[in-house]
């Protein structure tokens, strides 16, 4: 039980929460202050690397540009070789697109062709392979006459799978290009 006046309790309850705030006041201050002495320090530290690190990008971006200059001057002294390459033996390169025009030019009606495939090696003639589909039997044979009969293709190879039907077959040949020379 507190004898003193109540005007003394009031001020003395007056005074402990004037210190607790002082005291916690104080406490915030220095804590404060040690963020802002620790950010400020991690600040200066991450100024510090991104200077670093702007500065290898510089040198970085230097380098890729001059590598990337070499591979450039490489691929276009090996593009100028493949061109003279091509110049110099235009007569012995097959002109698939030429063989390919042979080849439909001669493909009668009833004749449907699905795929072309051309093939072609430094080791081997070039082959060039067709898939599709013949309404009949007899228009298929007369494509392989036709072909045979051109005169453009050294070999017209044809399974035996391909005659099996009579309409509707699906066909598979394989022709054999003259030699360039």
């Amino acid at each position: 039980m507190n004898l003193l006046p109540l005007e003394e309790q009031q001020k003395i309850r007056n005074e402990r929460l004037i210190r607790l705030f002082e005291v916690s006041g104080v406490g915030l201050f220095f804590l404060i202050s040690g963020a802002v002495i620790l950010l400020a320090s991690a600040y200066t530290y991450l100024q510090i690397q991104a200077s670093g690190l702007e500065h290898r990008l510089v040198i970085e971006r230097q380098s890729t540009e001059l590598r990337r200059v070499e591979s450039l001057d490489l691929l276009i002294k090996d593009l100028n070789a493949q061109a003279r390459f091509i110049i110099d033996n235009e007569k012995l390169i097959h002109n698939p697109l030429l063989e390919i025009g042979n080849i439909l030019d001669v493909k009668p009606v009833g004749i449907y062709i699905l795929h072309i495939d051309y093939d072609h090696s430094k080791d081997k003639d070039a082959i060039i392979t067709i898939r599709g589909q013949a309404n009949t039997r007899a228009n298929l044979l007369r494509y392989i006459d036709a072909l045979e009969g051109s005169g453009n293709f050294a070999s017209i190879g044809s399974p035996v799978s391909n005659l099996l039907s009579r309409e509707g077959a699906e066909f598979s040949l394989s022709i054999v290009l003259r030699s360039a020379i």
